[in-house]
């Protein structure tokens, strides 16, 4: 009789199929986003990915329209038509560097940033968005061509407390990547060979820092 049973039971676990949820991902951003220099795998939207393939919960990525150069105009202009025509159930968001590196007044960034996260969480299908903050590039090596590494800090700091502001308004997770930032001044690994970008190991950590959002924040997805 004992025999029969763990026969029994040994034939339910052999035949039973754990099924991963999965949910469809879209980031949309800039440089950081597209992973300027580094090969498509190390992009973080890609490692991301890589960190839930074990997981009952996994993510599909979509496609990624990023772009280097890209300000938020251009984002509202080429990247979200993507969104509405794909509808992905995840959204990561890293824009405003360019903004701020071409001169754009920060209150014109502030109401198309406003724009943007309004179109993402307005929409019927209520996708879930995470808000990634400017990284501070004026601690890289190549940093000082766009000006004082220390305006640089300061003045990405107030546009990040701005965007840190709206995001919170919404209630919308935000990771602040200017905090992290400091950190490549002194470890060259995290830098890429162009002196100014973050590199592939950089960017991991940048998909672990979202996959503990996900489920710190958003717990069952």
């Amino acid at each position: 009789m004992k025999a029969t049973v763990l026969s029994f039971l040994w034939a339910v676990w052999s035949t039973t199929t754990v099924v991963a949820q999965v949910a469809t991902y879209l980031p949309l951003g800039d440089s950081y986003t597209i992973g300027e220099g580094v090969d498509e795998a190390d992009r973080f939207p890609n490692q991301l990915v890589q960190e839930f393939k074990q997981s009952e919960f996994q993510l599909r990525l979509l496609g990624n329209w990023a772009c280097t150069g890209c300000t938020s105009q251009q984002l509202l202009q080429a990247q979200l038509p993507h969104f509405f025509e794909l509808k992905p159930n995840w959204v990561t968001l890293c824009i405003g560097v360019n903004d701020y590196v071409q001169g754009v007044d920060i209150d014109v960034f502030i109401r198309r940033f406003q724009q943007i996260l309004d179109t993402i969480t307005d929409a019927p299908w209520k996708p879930k968005l995470i808000v990634l903050t400017i990284p501070d590039f004026g601690v890289t090596p190549a940093g000082s061509r766009y000006g004082k590494p220390a305006v640089i800090h300061q003045e990405l700091e107030i546009w990040n407390r701005a965007i840190q502001i709206q995001a919170q308004k919404r209630k919308i997770p935000v990771i602040d990547l200017f905090e992290w930032s400091q950190q490549m001044k002194d470890i060259p690994s995290l830098v890429h060979t162009d002196k100014l970008h973050p590199s592939a190991i950089a960017y991991a950590s940048w998909a672990k820092f979202i996959q503990h959002t996900i489920w710190t924040h958003y717990g069952n997805h």
